[in-house]
């Protein structure tokens, strides 16, 4: 509702590792799908400033959907890597991969893709509306691949000291 009523999803930064939010993040969701493999790759310094439970937030959407609507069998990738400026987070699944047609509109808040209702939950649509806000607030960009031969790629970049957006509203 913030998001939507534009003041933003606040987010309050401090200095953070997010090696220490992202396996936080990885052993919570492993616990909730003990039969899946879950995968850290880091590299890259994990250091700056995020609002670390946000980031947790947008992290946790990110992996349960590869859980949720990857392919059962495989296992799921979260790559931290980094330069000076800034880090990025992928999340990897294989599986059938996001229609085309719903790349563009992915992030918009009440969308899903194709995969019915029964067969992952209920969901109305706001998980990756809210990823993108979190992203956003923290001066970020999300962006997602998805083909047959190369799986789906969630990424999120993240300036190593952003200026979070809802400061930069109250000018």
């Amino acid at each position: 509702t913030q998001a939507r009523l534009g003041s933003g999803i606040p987010v309050r930064c401090a200095p953070t590792d997010l090696q220490g939010v992202v396996q936080q993040v990885l052993d919570q969701t492993q616990a909730a799908y003990p039969q899946r493999m879950i995968v850290l790759q880091v590299a890259a310094d994990t250091r700056g400033e995020w609002d670390g439970d946000r980031v947790g937030q947008a992290l946790m959407n990110l992996v349960s959907n590869a859980l949720k609507y990857g392919d059962a069998s495989g296992s799921v990738t979260v790559r931290i890597l980094g330069a000076a400026e800034g880090l990025k987070i992928e999340v990897h699944n294989s599986g059938t991969p996001i229609a085309p047609q719903l790349l563009p509109v992915l992030f918009e808040p009440m969308r899903r893709g194709s995969v019915p209702v029964s067969d992952v939950g209920r969901s109305v649509g706001l998980g990756l509306y809210i990823v993108k806000q979190i992203v956003e607030a923290h001066s970020g960009a999300v962006t997602v691949q998805s083909s047959v031969s190369e799986g789906t790629t969630f990424a999120m970049f993240l300036p190593r000291q952003a200026e979070p957006l809802s400061s930069q509203r109250n000018r």
